[in-house]
């Protein structure tokens, strides 16, 4: 039974388990073998960078979208040749994986800092309306008690009561934390109820902004959680990657069809 055939699970193989699955197959199609390998492992870098910026989670993939039995099936049935479905699916799977990772920073990196700077400007306005509002408390309060305030009045003020006002000071602080993590929450609520996926398929907007808009992350983050030099250093070894294989899948087929056509002249 191939894990193409298997009926036990609806999940489709995750690229992983479709490597080590071909590396077991004994098949005649080794260049196949080979570089279905190859697309399967560039499928994984993909997927490490989704799963670094929120947008896939560890159970998914990037090659769940893929079919990949027609090929399966081929090495597994030990054929000499592929038949047109397989080529179609070998062409696919790399246009699919190009159309992600060539847009990948534009379409999708971008996206999520679009909407995380929206969230963080909501969360700021919402602080800066209580900082204005406390203010403006203290001084009215000041200006109708008729007392000034200077600094000799806020030396003998602290010097008389110290521990009450350092007290309140930290009440004060405790209290605008919490309001500032109740407005992250209330803001970030409010944007999830919206539809928000406007993604490739596989892909959650919704993940990524549960992920960069955790109380662990600072608002004034400059870029999202889990994008940095490393992620970026990867996703142009996948591009560069993507267009050298689709240039050896081209080869690679067009050998096969060489081969074929003095067998066809012959008959």
């Amino acid at each position: 039974m191939t894990i193409c055939s298997d009926k036990t699970t609806d999940k489709a193989p995750g690229s992983l388990q479709i490597i080590r699955h071909i590396k077991k197959t004994d098949t005649p199609l080794l260049d196949v073998r080979d570089i279905l390998i190859k697309i399967l492992k560039q499928y994984q870098a993909a997927d490490k960078m989704g799963e670094s910026l929120g947008v896939l989670d560890k159970a998914s993939s990037f090659s769940d979208h893929v079919s990949w039995c027609p090929v399966i099936a081929k090495l597994d049935k030990k054929k000499e040749s592929l038949d047109e479905s397989g080529k179609s699916c070998l062409r696919e799977s790399l246009n699919y994986l190009e159309n992600i990772v060539v847009s990948f920073e534009e379409n999708v990196v971008m996206e999520v800092m679009k909407l995380r700077d929206q969230w963080m400007k909501r969360v700021l306005l919402f602080d800066g309306l209580v900082i204005a509002m406390v203010a403006i408390a203290l001084a009215a309060t000041v200006f109708f008690s008729g007392g000034q305030l200077n600094q000799t009045v806020v030396i003998s003020a602290l010097s008389e009561r110290p521990y009450f006002y350092v007290l309140a000071m930290f009440m004060v602080l405790v209290v605008g934390f919490l309001m500032h993590c109740f407005f992250r929450k209330i803001v970030i609520n409010n944007m999830l109820d919206k539809n928000l996926n406007s993604l490739a398929p596989g892909m959650s907007m919704v993940r990524a902004l549960q992920k960069n808009t955790r109380l662990r992350h600072s608002v004034f983050r400059p870029s999202p959680v889990g994008w940095n030099m490393l992620q970026k250093v990867r996703l142009n070894a996948v591009v560069a990657q993507v267009e050298k294989l689709k240039q050896q899948l081209a080869d690679m087929l067009a050998q096969g069809t060489d081969e074929k056509e003095p067998d066809t002249k012959t008959a």
